[in-house]
């Protein structure tokens, strides 16, 4: 897990020096996406956007998601514990 904050932190600061405008987070040195379940931190939570969303009523095992553009794919990797595929 420590490898995957590590190049996590990496691209955040390769961003902070590349990029002439940043949106969200980068203040903070954090990710915009967060998830609490793997001790990743971020300016957006996860599985509280979830909670928030009460998107959770809409899963079940039949369900089958397409990610698209969902950040660093947080959205899909906390999904596989409620979705078919």
């Amino acid at each position: 897990m420590s490898q995957l904050k590590n190049e996590i932190a990496h691209q955040l600061e390769l961003e902070r020096k590349e990029w002439k405008s940043l949106v969200y987070g980068h203040d903070m040195n954090l990710p915009y996406q967060g998830y609490e379940r793997i001790g990743l931190k971020g300016c957006r939570s996860t599985e509280k956007r979830f909670e928030e969303y009460n998107i959770n009523k809409y899963l079940d095992n039949t369900k089958t998601v397409l990610d698209i553009g969902s950040n660093m794919g947080l959205v899909s990797i906390y999904l596989t514990d409620y979705v078919k595929k």
